[in-house]
């Protein structure tokens, strides 16, 4: 999971991470994984003005653009932001889920509004 490692690895500008690297940890100890309902305690991303939950919305979808097998199925990555973060706990049920799957898609999420290099952590994720 190096392409994430950006949530650990890049500060935000009051000079913490957006999420703790243990966190991390936790969050991607079985891979990118999706529980089958939402967790009860979810991570909260430490976010500012500069460092937005779409910062992670952004990123999460060029995940499943570069990477993902099956491109015609967003929710498994809308489901994992859902169910893990605090910050997107507001779409629960799939029908919420589908309402926001019109904002996540290209024209909606703009690599430009990411204040570091994605490319650096792109290019981690496709080295073995």
């Amino acid at each position: 999971m190096r392409y994430f490692s950006f949530l650990y690895q890049e500060k935000t500008d009051n000079g913490r991470p957006l999420l703790a690297r243990a966190d991390f940890e936790q969050l991607f100890r079985m891979g990118f994984s999706i529980p089958p309902f939402p967790l009860k305690h979810k991570l909260k991303l430490n976010l500012t003005p500069k460092y937005r939950k779409s910062i992670l919305e952004t990123t999460v979808f060029y995940c499943f653009n570069n990477f993902a097998q099956n491109q015609k199925n967003k929710l498994i990555f809308q489901k994992f932001l859902a169910y893990h973060f605090e910050d997107f706990s507001q779409y629960q049920t799939d029908e919420e889920l589908k309402k926001w799957s019109k904002n996540f898609c290209a024209g909606k999420l703009n690599k430009k509004d990411i204040p570091f290099d994605l490319k650096r952590y792109e290019d981690l994720a496709k080295t073995p």
